[in-house]
C-alpha cells in the first residue's frame, strides 16, 4: 500500500517529485500477462445460449457448468449489450409501451380517465358512489359524472356523455387496467375509433393528470359541502357546478395560470 502511495505523489509533483530529476519515470501497472476468463468458444456458447433461451448471468452460469463465476458471465453479457434495463413492469415487445403524458401530448384529443371512489365520509350519502372522470392531457379540460356503481357498462355510459360534453373531438384514453374499463368499454372505443391504451400495473404516475385533478376534487369539492345530499342526483348537479368553474373560472398553475377553457380554444385556433 505504501507503493502505491509513493507512485502518486512522484506522479504528482510530492515529497518525491525530486526524482524526476534523475530520469526516473513511473512504472505502469498493467498487468504483465493478461489471462482471459473466457475462451472464444465459450463467450460464443454464453450469447447464443442467452439470445436462445433469454436467461440471466446466474441461470447460465448452471448451464455452462459452472466453469467460471456468474459475474464474468454478466459483464460479457453487458460488454455484448445483452442486457436489458430492467423496469418496475413487464410488458411483451410487440406492445406499445408509451403512455401519453404532458411531456408528449401537444393536440386536444388525448385523455386519460379514471375512477375515484367517493365514500359516505366525503359525500354525506349512505353508500359509496363512484365518480367517473376523463381530462383532456393538454388542456385539462376536465369532465365528470357520479354512478352509484362501478363496471364496464357505467364506465362505458360516463365516456359516451363525456364525448358529447368535451367542446372537441377525442381520439385517445388512457386508463389503468381496472375492470371497468374492460368489455363493454373496450368496444365503445371501438366504435367511436378511439385508441385505448392501458398504462402499466401499479404505475399511477403514467395517469398523473386525472389522478392530480382527483385531489384537487377532493380539497376543492368534496371538503367544502355545506349540508349532506338528499341523493346521488343533487350530489350530481353540485359536482357538475363545480366542473363548469373548473374548466371556465379556475386558474390552473401548470398551464401559467390560464383557465382550461383558454388553452383549448387557443389550441383550436391556432
Amino acid at each position: 500500500m505504501k507503493r502505491w502511495v509513493k507512485r502518486s505523489r512522484s506522479a504528482s509533483g510530492g515529497r518525491l517529485g525530486s526524482l524526476r530529476i534523475k530520469g526516473l519515470q513511473r512504472k505502469s501497472t498493467k498487468p504483465h500477462t493478461i489471462h482471459r476468463a473466457l475462451s472464444l468458444q465459450l463467450e460464443g456458447e454464453i450469447v447464443r445460449l442467452r439470445e436462445q433461451e433469454h436467461t440471466g448471468s446466474r441461470k447460465l452460469y448452471y448451464m455452462i457448468g459452472r466453469t467460471v463465476s456468474y459475474m464474468t458471465i454478466h459483464r460479457l453479457l453487458r460488454r455484448k449489450n445483452l442486457v436489458r434495463i430492467q423496469p418496475n413492469y413487464l410488458r411483451p415487445l410487440f406492445q406499445n409501451g408509451r403512455a401519453m403524458r404532458p411531456s408528449n401530448t401537444k393536440t386536444l384529443g388525448f385523455l386519460q380517465m379514471d375512477t375515484k371512489h367517493v365514500t359516505p365520509e366525503f359525500s354525506g350519502l349512505p353508500f359509496t358512489v363512484y365518480q367517473y372522470a376523463a381530462i383532456d392531457i393538454v388542456s385539462r379540460y376536465k369532465q365528470a359524472i357520479l354512478f352509484p356503481d362501478i363496471s364496464s357498462d357505467s364506465a362505458s355510459l360516463a365516456l359516451q356523455t363525456f364525448l358529447k360534453w368535451f367542446p372537441f373531438e377525442a381520439s385517445y384514453v388512457q386508463t389503468d387496467n381496472g375492470l371497468e374499463f374492460q368489455l363493454a368499454f373496450q368496444k365503445l372505443c371501438q366504435e367511436k375509433n378511439m385508441q385505448h391504451y392501458f398504462i402499466h400495473k401499479n404505475s399511477p404516475n403514467e395517469n398523473a393528470v386525472i389522478e392530480w385533478s382527483f385531489k384537487t376534487d377532493q380539497d376543492e369539492f368534496y371538503y367544502w359541502l355545506k349540508h349532506e345530499p338528499q341523493h346521488i342526483v343533487e350530489l350530481n348537479e353540485w359536482l357538475q357546478e363545480f366542473i363548469i368553474k373548473y374548466n371556465t373560472q379556475r386558474f390552473y398553475q401548470a398551464l401559467g395560470y390560464k383557465r382550461p377553457l383558454e388553452i383549448v380554444r387557443m389550441l383550436q385556433m391556432s
